[in-house]
């Protein structure tokens, strides 16, 4: 078959191309102007043909967009697409290397929801600027490092209160945090800026399935004095607790392995600190103005 009839053509809304899909004649989705979900898991075309290229008759009206985990995408590939509102990336390779400004620069500013799929481990620093519309966010139980991203915003939007937790991460405590805040077994992870600016945040418990901390994630929770990090915390990054300045006493975890850039820096009540001996990596001014 060369291309879909004409009479069909205008009726489909779906499509998905498989894996095993690695060409299509030209032209074979035109006519097609009703798609508004595609479902992409063939490499070989995705590094080939942009949406433009293969949905030449409805790329500027697609709403959902789906792209496989083994999928590498061609330079632009989703260029022109404006009406794009929910899009589901579970390519590793792709999520790792760009930013939703750069990937969907015409419709950044109107996607309401993102998916990232399993397997992928980084989000990049900067991944959701521009995203001023989101209203839902999943993320991966895969996840291991948040980068420098605020999506705080995304649970005030829907509404959220307290603790927001999506697949094992809490992505923010929305709203004023009381003066002790207890996180539920089952969380390994704790999102860029969470916390920040708690400051009737006493007391924090954390669950023993914890392994990291973001960015800023404690920051200027200028009230908080007791921390008890478990030992299986593998990282904790740039400035997580930068500001805690009534934090007294302090034990890095056995099994920790990164400590980010200005981690502690500023915690000008520390008096104490016994440090982990598996440490691999301390960022610079990791605990600078921090003793007493």
């Amino acid at each position: 078959m060369n291309t879909i009839c004409a009479e069909t053509a205008a009726r489909v809304t779906d499509i998905a191309l498989g894996e095993k899909v690695t060409q299509l004649a030209v032209g074979f989705f035109e006519g097609c102007t009703g798609v508004r979900r595609v479902e992409l898991n063939s490499s070989r075309l995705a590094t080939t043909k942009t949406l433009k290229e293969l949905f030449p008759d409805a790329y500027a009206n697609l709403t959902d967009v789906v792209v496989g985990a083994k999928v590498k995408l061609a330079d632009g590939f989703f260029d022109g697409c404006v009406g794009l509102r929910r899009v589901e990336l579970g390519s590793r390779r792709v999520v790792e290397s760009t930013t939703l400004r750069e990937l969907i620069p015409d419709a950044v500013a109107s996607l309401t929801e993102v998916v990232l799929g399993s397997g992928v481990t980084a989000i990049p620093d900067g991944f959701f600027e521009g995203c001023d519309a989101l209203t839902a966010v999943t993320i991966p139980e895969t996840l291991e490092d948040f980068g420098a991203n605020d999506i705080r915003f995304v649970g005030a939007r829907v509404g959220k209160r307290g603790l927001w937790i999506v697949n094992g991460w809490v992505l923010a405590y929305v709203g004023a945090a009381p003066a002790e805040v207890a996180i539920p077994d089952g969380v390994t992870g704790i999102a860029s800026y969470a916390f920040e600016g708690q400051s009737a945040l006493v007391s924090v418990s954390l669950p023993s399935s914890l392994r990291s901390i973001g960015v800023r994630a404690f920051a200027l929770c200028t009230s908080l004095e007791r921390l008890d990090l478990p030992d299986g915390v593998a990282r904790i990054d740039d400035a997580a607790f930068q500001d805690c300045t009534f934090l007294q006493e302090l034990s890095l975890p056995s099994g920790l392995k990164r400590l980010g850039d200005s981690a502690f820096a500023n915690c000008t009540s520390l008096s104490g600190l016994v440090c982990a001996e598996g440490l691999v990596e301390i960022g610079a001014a990791a605990f600078s103005n921090c003793w007493r």
